[in-house]
Order: structure tokens, then sequence, then C-alpha cells
């Protein structure tokens, strides 16, 4: 039995909408966006665009489990806090402990809305539902939607897996558009 090769490519660059809620969102933007350009306006906009990706690359991707787990974290650690401040009512320190805590979930909460909408690509969201079997089943079919399983090659026939798909859209364009090397 032998192990196929699979096709494997660098991933896009996506924009997490999660990360606008991160306190250095708009830190690194302004940075990114002082930084001086010369040229016409759609060049340095290119420019300035570019490098606030590249500042965005080393950000953490949070996939949806580990934001979940990090709100039940984030509640179990603060319903402590609350049990902690019932005992002691008048600790100042529990009392900001408190505040910045519930300033914390509410952030984790909000980057978790905002990874299931992108995610989803759907507006029910803001009615309130996101924890049952129609969310789940919006998120794989809309994954399923993204992917090419298929693909009729340029003598007619079906092409399937994604080494196979890959193959036949190189292959296609090679063809239209002629090979790298550049003409002498």
């Amino acid at each position: 039995m032998s192990v196929s090769n699979s096709y494997t490519c660098r991933a896009p660059f996506r924009f997490c909408n999660y990360w606008v809620v991160n306190p250095t969102f708009k830190e690194t933007l302004l940075k990114c966006w002082s930084i001086p350009r010369h040229g016409n306006p759609s060049f340095m906009l290119c420019k300035k665009l570019k490098s606030f990706k590249e500042a965005l690359k080393g950000w953490p991707k949070f996939s949806s489990t580990d934001l979940q787990n990090q709100v039940v974290a984030a509640r179990a650690n603060l319903e402590y806090i609350q049990m902690q401040m019932q005992k002691h009512p008048f600790d100042t320190h529990l009392s900001f402990l408190e505040s910045r805590r519930r300033s914390e979930l509410c952030d984790l909460m909000l980057m978790e809305e905002y990874d299931l909408m992108q995610r989803t690509n759907t507006d029910w969201l803001s009615f309130g539902d996101k924890g049952n079997a129609f969310f789940h089943n919006a998120v794989k079919e809309k994954k399923i939607r993204n992917n090419i399983w298929s693909i009729l090659d340029t003598q007619g026939y079906q092409q399937e897996g994604q080494a196979n798909v890959a193959k036949t859209f190189i292959s296609f364009y090679r063809d239209l558009l002629g090979s790298s090397s550049s003409p002498s």
C-alpha cells in the first residue's frame, strides 16, 4: 500500500474579524499606516495594506474551540472572583479584579461572536442563535461550498481529488497564459 502525495500550497492570508477587539489592533494599524509612502494613491494604499498584513501575520488565530474554551475559563474565573467578593465585600482589589475579568470575558465573547459570524457568513447570529445544529450545519455547508471537488479538463474528462484538480487548473492556465519563461 502506498501513501499518495497530496498537493499542498500555502494558505492565503485571512483577516480574522475578532482581531479588531484586540486592544493593540488600533495601535498596530496606526503604526503601519503612519509609515510615509511616496507614489500615486493606489500604490500607497497597496503598500500600507501590505505592511499591515505583514504585521498581522504573526497574530494568533484561534479555532472556535479555543475561543469557546477561553470563554468558559474566563467565565469560571469571573465567577470565582465574584464568590470571593461575597466573602470580602469591601476588598477594593477584588472589585478592580472583577471589573477587569468582566471586561476580558466580554471581549472574548465578542471575539467568539465575530468568529462565528465570519465563518458562517450569516446574519442570524444577531438574533442570539449560535449553538445548535443549524449553526454547525451552516459552518459545514460553507466549508463544502468553498472547495472544488471535481473539474472537467480540456479533453472533457472529469478530474477528482485535490491533487488532480490542482494539476488540471495549473495545466489549463499554463496552456492559456504560456510558460513562465520570458521570451528572448
